[in-house]
């Protein structure tokens, strides 16, 4: 650290000869000249950490300001570099902590632009919030502050189920029945289980929970039914077990699968069999809006040549023939102005 400390030395000199810069960076030490500290700021702000360690702020460096002044000593403070140029004063706070090491120092974070939201949540980082941290007691006035700032904000549903709903028909993966409870959260704790996974199976949405079960929940699970006609002609109804028919057939299970769903035309020489019963019993993989795209019949577009093409009863393939995006095209169908495009064209404007 000696040449820290002749730069800082030739400085300060110059300082007082010629006019101050405004960005400089600065070390605190103990009174042997250890560093524990390194900071950059303006004006007076050298100063700032006794400051807030003599109004009792909780944090690690002013525990160390405050047993250093316990201890019948004083914090020795020395200005480091000065700048006009704000990014150099940075570069050299980063340089220098690099230089002392940041677990030496009682920095949380290690210089620069962006202060706390570039600290690394180490080992060492969450050490130093606790010892920071030790001993604070919040106060009435705060509690009550935070208290009031919760008034009149609406409580998530899964808050009120965690805490106040009774619990009941949950299985142990042993098979034990566990008797009804209240705080799904502390059970949770207790079991090391996740609480929106459990919620989930105490709600019938899924089947179990790292082998926790509910079956008094009335989960059922929904499977698509899929139909199929061969290159030879021949339909194939019903099928239920997607993987076991394309296992006796050579075929793939994600291609037929994009079949089934229209990803794909055809594939092998299978196309999916159009049945009402058949994509019914898939609706409900699809969103809403896809529900609506594949039902709806449009009344047209208008192409960038001003020619009306329409009505359209698949818009998929229509957007496949013209190479437009599906979801443009269908949100243009919604348009009534006429004033939106995609690639050219518009909507038949609504007279």
């Amino acid at each position: 650290m000696k040449g820290f400390a002749f730069m800082s030395k030739s400085l300060q000199h110059r300082k007082k000869s010629g006019k101050q810069k405004k960005f400089y960076v600065y070390t605190l030490a103990y009174p042997d000249g250890t560093i524990f500290y390194v900071g950059k700021g303006t004006k007076n702000r050298i100063d700032g950490h006794e400051r807030e360690a003599k109004r009792g702020k909780q944090s690690y460096k002013c525990n160390v300001i405050r047993k250093i002044w316990a201890d019948g000593g004083q914090v020795v403070k020395t200005i480091m570099f000065r700048t006009d140029i704000e990014e150099e004063a940075y570069q050299y706070e980063i340089t220098l902590i690099e230089a002392l090491g940041l677990k030496t120092l009682t920095n949380i974070a290690s210089g620069g632009r962006g202060g706390m939201s570039n600290v690394p949540k180490t080992p060492e980082w969450k050490a130093k919030i606790g010892v920071g941290n030790l001993g604070k007691i919040m106060s009435v006035e705060a509690i009550e502050k935070m208290r009031k700032t919760k008034i009149g904000k609406p409580v998530h549903p899964n808050v009120i189920d965690a805490t106040s709903k009774v619990w009941t028909g949950l299985v142990s993966p042993e098979g034990v029945l566990i008797p009804p409870f209240k705080n799904l959260s502390q059970f949770c704790r207790e079991h090391n289980l996740r609480p929106d996974c459990l919620r989930d199976v105490m709600n019938g949405i899924t089947k179990s929970h790292q082998g926790w079960t509910c079956p008094s929940s009335g989960y059922q699970r929904q499977r698509p039914v899929f139909a199929f006609a061969s290159p030879e002609g021949v339909l194939y109804q019903s099928i239920s077990n997607l993987a076991q028919f394309c296992r006796e057939h050579e075929l793939s299970a994600s291609a037929m699968s994009s079949v089934h769903l229209g990803n794909l035309p055809a594939y092998k020489g299978w196309t999916r069999a159009i049945e009402n019963a058949i994509q019914e019993s898939y609706s409900w993989h699809l969103s809403e809006e896809s529900k609506l795209r594949k039902s709806k019949t449009y009344e047209g577009f208008l192409s960038p040549e001003g020619e009306i093409i329409g009505p359209i009863t698949n818009l998929t393939q229509f957007c496949k023939e013209h190479g437009l995006h599906q979801g443009s095209m269908w949100r243009l169908s919604q348009d009534t102005t006429g004033k939106k495009s995609h690639k050219g064209w518009k909507a038949i404007p609504k007279r």
